[in-house]
């Protein structure tokens, strides 16, 4: 279980929470090893929207700070409609999410942010042709992977020669950070 959301939205970010027309819920937990993805799991969450004919806009953020990755950002939106009112499940498979430039999420690795929003708020192309949240802000709950196979992935914030040793000591650690912050200058710059 990643959030239950039995302490509401205490540790997410939450922007105009209490406001149907305007809110955004985000959090960074899937970056959280505690909480990373399983390999071909699927996102899933129960929602309780208030009104049928809602558009959910479900966002992952990729790498966007993580510049020491090697990986430039990206944001990938997924569109769910929810045809009726009242508490229902969800479940998303990565290639339910699209980019910018329509590629498909391919694996859940580099995920840094989760953001849950209306459809006609999201950055998606198709969020002009929604229509606005009907209704009261929506409750969630059961935040969880479902499926999959764990999977160890390798940490590109670990250099190769302790990999094996279990990572960094602290000096190695501070440099990677100001390293990490150098290369989000230049991407920044450039």
């Amino acid at each position: 279980m990643i959030d239950d959301f039995a302490r509401g939205f205490q540790d997410w970010y939450t922007l105009n929470a209490n406001n149907r027309h305007h809110w955004l819920l985000s959090t960074r937990k899937l970056a959280d090893p505690r909480w990373e993805a399983p390999r071909d799991a699927r996102l899933s969450f129960e929602i309780e929207p208030t009104e049928a004919g809602n558009t959910l806009a479900v966002e992952l953020k990729t790498d966007s700070w993580r510049g020491y990755s090697g990986r430039k950002p990206d944001t990938w939106t997924a569109l769910v409609q929810l045809a009726r009112a009242g508490r229902q499940r969800v479940e998303l498979a990565t290639n339910a999410f699209a980019n910018s430039s329509g590629e498909t999420l391919d694996d859940w690795y580099g995920v840094t942010e989760l953001i849950f929003q209306s459809g006609a708020k999201s950055q998606h192309s198709a969020s002009s042709d929604l229509a606005p949240w009907s209704g009261e802000v929506p409750r969630f709950f059961e935040l969880r992977w479902t499926g999959g196979e764990p999977v160890r992935r390798r940490k590109p914030y670990l250099p190769s020669t302790r990999r094996a040793a279990g990572g960094l000591d602290n000096t190695e650690f501070q440099q990677a950070i100001k390293d990490s912050i150098r290369l989000e200058q230049i991407d920044d710059d450039g």
